[in-house]
């Protein structure tokens, strides 16, 4: 190992991890050979930090660190918990479906978004409040759209349904509808054929688009109609 670490092929920070890795597997009865040891020690080489650390876990799952929380501060708490992949897929995905209420979440403020929402579900506390604001958000039965509609002589085209938009967004699997971008970050509902120009609210008219797609293809939309 000294020859290693003056060589540079092991860091000090690897070698150290190891140690506490090695004390660890002890305390849960696992032990390792002179030789295991040495392999082990062949594998860290030219590892980042980073590197290391999965090389462990690798080989002990159980070496996984356990949740923390630490209090700094009488208003901030510390957090440590470890992620499965999809768990983290999912965050990430929330963080993309809510790229327009709360864009640039951080972890703890997602954490902090996802609280409140939950919250606001289950908290008896809130159920009333959640009600009454439900029912004043409803909208308008069929029968009573049906007649403001037939009195009005331009019927409102902007409204686009829940089932319409679940349509069109498993259509193009939540990304952004143009070649080559895939975001799915801060999608808009964009009408192919805009609304001013005669376009309708359904399904084969509508596409997601990310913002900067969004704003570039109605731009490039309404100056080929001589629009500026």
């Amino acid at each position: 190992i000294e020859e290693k670490l003056i060589s540079g092929e092991l860091n000090l920070s690897s070698v150290s991890k190891a140690q506490f890795f090695f004390r660890d597997e002890a305390r849960q009865g696992r032990t390792y050979t002179d030789e295991s040891k040495k392999e082990l020690f062949q594998k860290l080489e030219n590892k980042t930090t980073k590197e290391v650390e999965k090389i462990f876990v690798t080989i002990s799952p159980q070496s996984v660190p356990q949740e923390k929380r630490r209090e700094l501060t009488a208003e901030l708490t510390e957090l440590k918990v470890v992620l499965d992949s999809e768990t983290v897929a999912m965050l990430e995905k929330i963080k993309a479906l809510w790229s327009h209420k709360h864009p640039h979440l951080s972890d703890a403020a997602l954490i902090k978004a996802m609280a409140g929402e939950v919250l606001q579900k289950l908290d008896p506390v809130n159920w009333k409040t959640r009600k009454a604001k439900t029912r004043s958000e409803q909208p308008p039965s069929d029968t009573a759209t049906a007649a403001v509609v037939a009195k009005l002589k331009h019927p409102p085209c902007r409204y686009k349904p829940r089932d319409l938009k679940k349509e069109v967004w498993i259509r193009y699997n939540g990304k952004c509808a143009i070649p080559g971008c895939n975001a799915t970050h801060f999608l808009d509902y964009d009408h192919i054929i805009p609304l001013a120009f005669g376009g309708e609210t359904t399904a084969q008219n509508l596409r997601l688009l990310c913002f900067a797609h969004h704003r570039e293809v109605t731009e490039r939309y309404f100056k080929s109609q001589g629009v500026h």
